[in-house]
C-alpha cells in the first residue's frame, strides 16, 4: 500500500492549538505571546490560528487578546480542553486541532474537527524555520586566495588583523593618576 499525500490543511478556516499541551526543549512551559507570534508565518492568512492556554492570563490582559495575528485564550485551570470543543463545534469540518491530549482529540473528532499530534507543529515549525547561518563571520574566504594556495606562507600577503585607530593598542603611560588607598 502508498503512502498518501495528504495536506491536513485543505479546506480548513481555523487551526485550535493545544498552548498548554506545548512543551519546550526541556518540558518546560513556552512563553504565551513569543510562541503565538511564531506560529502566524506557519499558515496562510486565510487560516484563524488559535492557542489556548489553561492558565490565568497576564495581569492587566482579559482571557481573550490578539498578539501578532494569533488569538490567544486563557481559559483558566482546566477549562482549556472545554474552550477547545466549544470553538470547535461551531465550525467542525472547518477546524484543525493540535494536540496530543488523547481525549481531547477523541471529543473534537466526534464533532467532525480534524485533529492532528503536536509533531505535525513541530515539523511544520522546523520547516519553517530559517537555514540561513548563525551570527558571525565563519567561513569568510578572501578574494585573492583559492583553496590550496600557498599564499598564506608568504609573509608580503600577509594580511593579519590589524587593530583599528589604536583603539585596542596601549600606547604610553596612563594619563590617569595612580590610586592612593
Amino acid at each position: 500500500m502508498g503512502t498518501k499525500s495528504r495536506d491536513v490543511l485543505a479546506g480548513r478556516t481555523r487551526v485550535l492549538v493545544d498552548g498548554s499541551n506545548q512543551r519546550g526543549p526541556a518540558s518546560e512551559q513556552l512563553p504565551d505571546e513569543p510562541y503565538a507570534r511564531s506560529l502566524r508565518p506557519l499558515f496562510p492568512p486565510s487560516i484563524e490560528v488559535v492557542v489556548v492556554f489553561d492558565t490565568d492570563p497576564p495581569i492587566g490582559s482579559g482571557t481573550l487578546r490578539n498578539v501578532g495575528g494569533v488569538t490567544i485564550v486563557h481559559a483558566r485551570a482546566g477549562g482549556g480542553d472545554d474552550a477547545i470543543v466549544r470553538r470547535a463545534a461551531a465550525e467542525p469540518k472547518q477546524t484543525l486541532v493540535v494536540t496530543n491530549d488523547i481525549e481531547l482529540r477523541d471529543r473534537v473528532t466526534q464533532l467532525g474537527a480534524h485533529a492532528e499530534r503536536n509533531d505535525w507543529l513541530r515539523a511544520r515549525i522546523a520547516r519553517g524555520r530559517q537555514r540561513a547561518p548563525s551570527v558571525g563571520r565563519q567561513n569568510i574566504r578572501r578574494p585573492d586566495v583559492t583553496p590550496g594556495d600557498d599564499a598564506d606562507a608568504d609573509s608580503t600577503t600577509d594580511r593579519s588583523w590589524q587593530p583599528g585607530r589604536g583603539a585596542t593598542v596601549k600606547r604610553g603611560p596612563s594619563k590617569k593618576p595612580p590610586r592612593r588607598h
